[in-house]
């Protein structure tokens, strides 16, 4: 049994360690919630970086895949002999849609398209980052003249 008794000045002794008891542990209760909480956070912000980065990653591939077929319409065919190599299911886009397909996940079962208009040429590549449904796109016109 506690027994309470009055001090010199005029308060009881051991109430206030009666009271008090516990709230230690309360406090680093709830000190290793928070902290917990924004480490949570932290892993949660650090794979959103990890994806955004990835995306970034493909979609600069697909541009540089794209660039790479322009280059080569460039310094190949000219005139109609540049829309059968190079217009979807041509020879040399079809070398070209077997390395994208071997480098850039889902273009492969989303195929890029090449399309002329005149001296203006269009490409589109698609693809799927891994884990996504979504499909993204990369899109890029430009002139080829004779």
């Amino acid at each position: 049994m506690y027994r309470r008794t009055i001090g010199r000045f005029g308060s009881y002794r051991g109430v206030g360690a009666h009271t008090a008891r516990g709230a230690v542990l309360l406090d680093g209760l709830i000190a290793v919630v928070l902290f917990s909480i924004g480490i949570l956070g932290m892993v949660g912000m650090q794979a959103l970086s990890i994806k955004h980065a990835s995306n970034a990653k493909y979609r600069t591939d697909a541009a540089m895949y794209a660039d790479r077929l322009i280059a080569q319409m460039w310094t190949g065919a000219k005139g109609s002999g540049l829309v059968a190599d190079f217009a979807t299911g041509g020879a040399a886009f079809s070398a070209w849609k077997s390395q994208l397909a071997a480098n850039l996940p889902g273009a492969d079962a989303n195929p890029p398209t090449v399309a002329f208009d005149g001296s203006q040429v269009t490409i589109v590549v698609h693809w799927n980052s891994p884990g996504e449904r979504a499909v993204h796109d990369y899109t890029t016109v430009s002139q080829i003249v004779p």
